[in-house]
């Protein structure tokens, strides 16, 4: 795209709901909400105001449920509310490498389902991969219309590059019934996570992955044609 705008002369017009993809491509951007024009300007600051307008969206039974891009379910059982909070309770979607992030849900059962599991998945900003997920089962009795649950998910220390990562729950049945589960895809705000004080992402130029995890050198050998060289 760079090489067709800038050495072409012409203009690109890429649309796109990948952030990431947004970010690393376009120079300009434009955010349409419901047909009309929202924001318009340089990338980074429309993409701010964009997560900006996404953590507007209060999550009830009833939100986006026309919208079967960003939210499934046949209205068997639905989330009622879904925030991220630190560990004293502060709702907040922006957070440094290694603190405590909590998720916390809230649903309603509407129709008869064979017990209940809550999905959570962080997904990449770029591929919308799964990175990690969190699957937990909540009931393995049936659940009766009426019933309403409260969830809180603790991550104690999400060791992960900063970046903006989009978020992905599902409550469904013990069996995984496509007819009794509600999924809330890319609805939210995307998880921000900026450098923590322990800075283990601080050097940007080296390939780093998405996690960082502990590791040890067990054998450190080298050999000299068949002599062995200690090290």
């Amino acid at each position: 795209m760079h090489d067709v705008s800038e050495k072409e002369g012409r203009t690109v017009l890429f649309v796109s709901h990948n952030l990431q993809a947004i970010r690393n491509l376009c120079q300009k951007t434009v955010i349409l909400n419901n047909g009309e024009l929202f924001a318009s300007g340089n990338t980074e600051q429309v993409l701010r105001e964009y997560n900006e307008l996404s953590r507007d969206v209060t999550i009830k039974a009833d939100t986006e449920i026309n919208n079967s891009v960003n939210r499934r379910g046949k209205g068997r059982v639905r989330f009622t509310g879904i925030n991220l909070t630190d560990e004293n309770g502060n709702r907040r979607y922006k957070f440094e490498t290694g603190e405590k992030i909590r998720v916390k849900i809230t649903f309603e059962i509407f129709k008869e389902i064979e017990g209940l599991t809550f999905i959570f998945a962080i997904l990449s900003g770029l591929s919308r991969e799964c990175l990690t997920l969190f699957e937990y089962a909540l009931s393995s009795k049936k659940m009766i219309p009426g019933q309403k649950g409260e969830v809180t998910v603790e991550i104690p220390d999400l060791k992960i590059k900063p970046g903006e990562y989009p978020l992905y729950f599902e409550l469904t049945d013990l069996k995984y019934n496509n007819y009794a589960k509600d999924v809330i895809d890319d609805l939210t705000a995307p998880l921000e996570i900026t450098e923590g004080k322990n800075k283990s992402y601080s050097d940007d130029t080296k390939p780093s992955g998405y996690f960082k995890m502990e590791s040890n050198i067990l054998q450190n050998e080298i050999y000299d044609t068949n002599q062995l060289i200690k090290v």
